[in-house]
């Protein structure tokens, strides 16, 4: 989970927006999705996100990418 830093507004009043992220990787590439995170009902523990919808990300790159097997010729063994 990732809470953005309160931000304040013309009024002085501050606020925070806390969002999930999620990283997918398949043989077909990788998937980035991302919601915000809302109270669930009346509960005050209990929070849910709303249906997110996978982006395909052609261009990642990094050290925990590419490592299925078969995932391209620039696959990588981690250890």
């Amino acid at each position: 989970m990732l809470t953005f830093p309160a931000a304040r507004s013309g009024n002085g009043d501050s606020h925070k927006i806390d969002i999930v992220s999620f990283s997918l990787e398949t043989r077909h590439g990788i998937w980035m999705a991302q919601a915000s995170i809302k109270p669930k009902g009346h509960s005050k523990k209990k929070r849910t996100f709303e249906e997110v919808s996978f982006i395909h990300y052609d261009g990642a790159e990094g050290h925990f990418t590419r490592l299925l097997p078969g995932a391209g010729a620039g696959s990588v063994v981690l250890h």
